[in-house]
């Protein structure tokens, strides 16, 4: 029995903030269990004396980007389970749109570059090295590339090795087993000529660089890199989405696991809906923009009309909240808006600050201000701002709104789905709050309850035009996010 049952509360939120602050991790409620067990196993692997000595051990070696123990650590936290051909629908439009359009793209160049990122045991690079095979004679004479990359030593090793246990291959088509793998005892080993198309390496997502050279992580036309986000926070997501768009060629692809970016700002890559997913594609001559935004930009919220070829100028439908302002909102307030959308955070508090002077209740300056401070992960006045906010304007959902993401930054679910809930008490219309509060409730196991929420959020977006988009998810339209729920609809039903 373990000398430290239970561990001082105190001690273990400190280490969680240590551990997301230094990692990009983000702990959930029911992560609690199985966090505990972790530090405690840490603390007797080490023998400390005390467990306060673990957190000390951890602050020291903050400095050391490759530290064991830091390492060792994130990959206690994460999962590593894979197996071949994982989401068979997207497999599919690999195999039937995805890699078919990059082979035509590529066919002057007659080179390919495939990035598997976060590859765990190796299933998932080994799948694309399969598919790529089956298509062979369409790829004669081809410089083909598969990178797996992974942060434990372990899981790579095991990849390299080749040799998997039958529960690796439980969706896998039986003739591609048999043509791409021998029987060992009880154990499948990979071919050599499949397993010779792919080479594995470290790579830590969030602290190392890339694209570069020296790693060999640069101008990929496709890139994998599913089921890793859910262990991170907005900031974090939104530093290594940045990494990876760079790291694609122009017209390269982006496949996530399903929901994994949905309230991220996907700039420069665009999204792209099929019928088996969502994907990204990078646009042409696009350039990204600082990776700081750790909250989705809902200020103000709005739905906004593309231009229509058919008229002069786009039209822009805007919620009441926006209706209200607009009237008698000074110059510099605008300016204030103007820099806040440019994400220098900084100088839109400096401005609505000077709103503040003269007019210390103005709603639309305290709501910037706290949406400004809690992007600039300042949180506890973000809040501060965001209650002077609703104390100014009692019918205003959107503080509501941006308190529920701090709330969820934080790991507090059941907080964040409280303020979820006012959202849509306040405005019937709030798209993004259904749908969060949905995924919520997904991960608490009320799967009837998130089902009925996404109906109600599809009636709504129904309603809108099919080319418009709704912030913060400015990089789909309405159209797309219809397709979008309803194949997670769909898909909760099977």
């Amino acid at each position: 029995m373990s000398k430290y049952e239970v561990l001082d509360a105190e001690l273990l939120s400190n280490i969680k903030e240590l551990i997301t602050k230094n990692t990009g991790l983000e702990f959930r409620d029911h992560d609690h269990e199985k966090f505990s067990k972790v530090i405690k196993s840490r603390i007797e692997f080490y023998k400390l004396v005390t467990p306060e000595e673990y957190y000390l051990l951890l602050k020291n070696e903050i400095s050391n980007s490759r530290s064991d123990e830091w390492r060792e650590l994130t990959v206690l936290l994460t999962v590593g389970e894979s197996y071949f051909f994982r989401d068979k629908r997207q497999f599919s439009l690999l195999s039937g749109k995805i890699l078919p359009a990059l082979i035509e793209r590529r066919k002057k160049v007659r080179e390919l570059r495939i990035w598997s990122a976060g590859c765990a045991t190796g299933e998932e690079a080994y799948s694309l090295a399969i598919l790529l095979n089956e298509m062979k004679q369409s790829l004669n004479g081809w410089e083909i590339t598969i990178l797996g990359t992974d942060i434990k030593k372990e899981f790579l090793a095991k990849a390299i090795s080749g040799s998997y246990g039958w529960w690796s291959f439980r969706v896998m088509p039986e003739n591609m087993e048999k043509k791409c793998f021998s029987k060992k005892k009880n154990t499948f080993q990979i071919n050599d000529g499949i397993r010779q198309m792919v080479t594995f390496s470290f790579c830590d997502l969030l602290r190392d660089k890339f694209p570069s050279i020296e790693n060999g992580i640069h101008d990929m036309d496709l890139i994998l890199c599913r089921n890793v986000f859910i262990y991170y926070n907005k900031k974090a997501i939104t530093t290594i989405t940045e990494k990876l768009a760079n790291s694609l060629n122009e017209s390269g692809y982006l496949i996530t696991g399903h929901g994994e970016l949905f309230s991220v700002n996907m700039d420069p890559l665009k999204t792209r809906v099929f019928d088996e997913s969502v994907v990204y594609e990078k646009a042409a001559e696009s350039r990204t923009k600082a990776a700081s935004a750790e909250l989705p930009k809902v200020f103000p919220q709005k739905v906004l009309m593309h231009e229509d070829p058919k008229t002069s100028s786009s039209k822009i439908v805007e919620f009441k909240e926006k209706k209200k302002l607009q009237s008698f909102i000074p110059d510099f307030l605008s300016q204030a808006s103007l820099l806040y959308r440019e994400m220098n955070y900084k100088d839109a508090i400096e401005k609505a600050e000077s709103v503040l002077i003269e007019e210390p209740n103005n709603y639309y300056a305290l709501y910037l201000i706290g949406s400004a401070r809690a992007n600039m992960g300042d949180y506890d006045r973000a809040l501060f701002f965001l209650r002077k906010a609703i104390e100014s304007d009692r019918l205003a959902a959107e503080p509501h709104y941006m308190m529920s993401n701090i709330a969820r930054q934080r790991g507090k679910l059941e907080e964040s789905k409280n303020e979820l809930k006012k959202v849509i008490y306040l405005n019937q219309a709030h798209i993004p709050a259904y749908l969060e509060l949905a995924d919520i409730y997904e991960i608490q196991r009320y799967i009837e309850r998130a089902r009925r929420l996404r109906e109600t959020a599809l009636k709504t977006l129904m309603l809108l035009p099919e080319n418009s988009t709704i912030e913060p998810y400015e990089h789909m339209t309405a159209k797309e996010l219809i397709d979008y729920v309803r194949r997670i609809l769909s898909q909760s039903k099977e």
